[in-house]
Parts: structure tokens; sequence; C-alpha cells
């Protein structure tokens, strides 16, 4: 019962803390559209991240030159071609989000070149993220956050697991399978105990197993594109991994069933499993008796590690006439004292619905990851990134996240699974975006 009732306060809290952040957006551009003095002078941002409403605020308390008006859009690639259409929607001047580059062939963003001076350089950020929002060589998209599939196990066999390498920060594929089959132990009638990983437990590690291997999507005339060979060569890989390791995909199934309901931090603590797949933003929103016994290493091919498609990134729109006032913003965000502030007013809150780092990832900015992550992450020491190991994704459609959750990724596990074949993919594309357009 006090267990139940625990789950059920958390439940409010993180309902109440989110709906506070929403009624706080609202109520942060109301003020600044009906109280200032001339509303020339508010820059608007739209945003799809929940952090810039403190951002913004703690902004605007700084000084009384620039002002920014906050309005929280789910979807603002979609919401930009709207207020093309709707002269009544206002507009913004700039916007703060995931999927951007989703847009840069659009030309509807300003180069953000002049943001970039002598006291402030590109050389500060992670090179990968700078080419991620650059076309030809101009910067037109800033680099906010980001984050990356991790690894998470249980601390007391960081030995077993660390055995091959000194100071591993990274683990491929064919090493989380090795670990896995010495992991594995069964009982005398063949029924697995102990399985180290599969695959098919985590959807969004089988997405990036995918990224990982450099299989990428187009949309062309309304048709999904992708190398077919690639895709059918990491399935085989895939399910090589199920039938030889874990002997199949039942025992699998059976396996998390019995023992894989609860968080995985739970089940890595009793030791059921060797592995489990997260991401950093959701390993570092842990609370801290959640995190104290577990480990991680970054997921990797190739030594390089998946940046999540949905990093964030600032851009400002074309038509803006406040472009100098918003790189300003810019520079002061973009500052390690600014952000600095940012984290300790976040964990000052000592609520357990705080979110990671800097707009709920790791900063852009190698100086804040390296000397000020350690300070309030413990876990990241010897662990932070390097520019070196980061893969940046492949910029896509407006409506990737959804078409990637209502079709690529449930289509991957039924190929995995020989449910359907590789060319299914590009007619259950076919049929979802058929049937979006009778809605």
């Amino acid at each position: 019962m006090k267990k139940s009732r625990t789950n059920i306060f958390t439940k409010f809290t993180k309902t109440f803390f989110s709906l506070t952040f929403t009624i706080f957006l609202i109520f942060t551009t109301c003020i600044f559209f009906s109280c200032s003095k001339n509303e020339q002078d508010t820059i608007v941002l739209w945003t799809d991240n929940v952090e810039f409403a403190s951002y913004t605020n703690y902004f605007n308390s700084t000084q009384d030159e620039i002002k920014i008006a906050v309005i929280y859009k789910s979807n603002i690639l979609e919401s930009l071609e709207l207020c093309k259409k709707d002269k009544q929607i206002i507009a913004p001047d700039f916007v703060v989000g995931s999927y951007l580059a989703n847009a840069l062939d659009k030309k509807i963003f300003s180069s953000i070149e002049k943001v970039f001076t002598q006291d402030f350089t590109k050389e500060e950020f992670y090179s990968p993220l700078l080419e991620f929002g650059a076309v030809d060589e101009t910067q037109f998209l800033l680099p906010i956050s980001f984050n990356l599939g991790a690894i998470v196990f249980n601390s007391a066999n960081s030995e077993f697991i660390n055995e091959s390498k000194e100071q591993q920060t990274t683990i491929n594929f064919q090493e989380i399978k090795e670990l896995s089959q010495k992991f594995n132990t069964t009982s005398k009638d063949g029924i697995f105990t102990k399985m180290g990983f599969a695959p098919i437990w985590n959807l969004d590690f089988l997405y990036s197993a995918f990224a990982l291997n450099n299989l990428t999507f187009q949309i062309e005339n309304n048709n999904l594109q992708f190398n077919y060979s690639l895709l059918e060569k990491t399935m085989k890989e895939l399910k090589d991994w199920t039938l030889t390791i874990n002997e199949s995909f039942d025992k699998e199934k059976d396996f998390a069933f019995k023992y894989l309901y609860s968080p995985f931090y739970v089940h890595l603590q009793n030791e059921r499993s060797l592995f489990s797949y997260t991401t950093s933003d959701k390993l570092f929103s842990l609370l801290q008796e959640q995190i104290d016994e577990l480990d991680f290493l970054w997921l990797s091919q190739q030594g390089k590690a998946f940046v999540q498609e949905d990093l964030v990134t600032l851009a400002i729109c074309k038509k803006s006439k406040q472009k100098e006032k918003i790189m300003q913003f810019a520079r002061w965000f973009m500052n390690s004292e600014t952000q600095t502030q940012m984290i300790e007013n976040r964990k000052n809150m000592n609520l357990d619905t705080s979110t990671f780092g800097i707009a709920g990832g790791f900063s852009s900015l190698i100086f804040v990851n390296e000397q000020i992550f350690p300070t309030y992450y413990k876990s990241l020491l010897a662990k932070l990134p390097t520019s070196d190991i980061l893969s940046v994704p492949h910029a896509y459609s407006k409506n990737w996240e959804v078409i990637k959750q209502e079709v690529v990724i449930p289509t991957l596990q039924e190929i995995l699974e020989d449910k359907q074949t590789a060319q299914t993919l590009s007619s259950n594309f076919t049929n979802w975006y058929q049937s979006r357009q009778e809605e």
C-alpha cells in the first residue's frame, strides 16, 4: 500500500510540475504582450522545450533592454507553415527546438554566423553539432543541447564489463553480445534465469542499431526510400544475436515477461539482466538513490556514439527585425556562467521531476560538460563524450518522429521476428500516409 501511494504521489507531482510549466509559459507570454510598453520591442520565441520558459524569464530579469515572450509549439515546423497561411498568428522572431534541421532546405532561417565573436568562437562547441546546423559552411542552427544512447548496468558488474579495456567509455554491439553470452544462465530444464540483453527488449535500441549502421530514410514523392541491402544486413546481425545467444525470440519475450516488468534500474539492481538501454536525459533524470548502484557506457559502433535525433538547436527566422538582439540573448545563454546558474537553479528546486543538464541534455559547449556537469552529475566523471565520438543524425521530414514511432519502429520489430519483410516497410508507410491524407 505504501509503495502504491508513493507511485500515485510521484505521478501527481510530475503532472502538477508539467502543468505548472505550461501555465507559466502562457502567463509569461500574456504579460509581455499585454504589458509591454511597445509590442515591437518584444522578441517572440517559439519553442517545444519547456525549459526555455524559465531560461527566458531569467534573462528578462537580468536587464531591461530586451524582453522575450515565449510561445509553446509542439511542432515548430508545422506551425511555421501555418503561420505563412494565417496572418493572425503571431510570427516568431526565433525558434528553439528539435528537428529544425529538417527545414534548412526551405531557407526560412537566417545565417547566425554573426553570433560568433572574438570572445565567443566556434571552438567552444562540439564540431559535429555545428556541422549538423551548417549549409555550405554557413551556420544556420546554433546547437543548444544533445543526448546519447546509454547501455546501463549494475555497478557490481563494472569489473566484469570493463575487463577488456581500460577507461572504457563506449560499448558496441559485438561487446554487448559477447558479455551477454557470458552472463546468460539457465536452469537444469533449460529455462533462462538470467539473460544479458536482447535487442527486442527496447525498440529505441533496435532503431539505434540501424542508425549506427548508417541506415537512413528519405521521403521522396510521398514514398519512403532506404537502402534495402543495408537494412537486411543489420537485421541479419540482430537475428543472429537472438538465435545464437538467447536461442529464440519466444525465450527473450518470456524472460522479459517474467523479470523485466519493473523500471530498468530495478531489474538491473536485482541482476536478472546484465544490460538495459536508455538515453542520457532519462538516465540522469533519475533520483540519486536510483542511480547510485548503476554504471553505464555510451552505445557506439565503429567508435561513434549516436546523437539522438531530437537534439535542440536555435534558429533566427529570416523575416525577424530583431536579429542582433536575438544574438545577444544567444551569447548570454551560451555562456558557462549562465548555464552553471541554470543548472544550480534547477537543482535547488529539489524536485524528482528535474530534467537533465541544459534544455534536457548535454550542453553543446565543451567546457560546460567537462568542467561543470561532473559537479552535479558525479557519474559522468571520466565518461564525458568527446567531439571525435559524436555521430550526428540525418535531417528528416517535419513529421519524422511520428513516422518513426508509428511506422518505422513497429515494422522493424515485425521484420526482426520474421512477421514482415523489408519490402513491407515501404508499403506500410504508403498506407499510413494515405490514411493521414483521408483524415
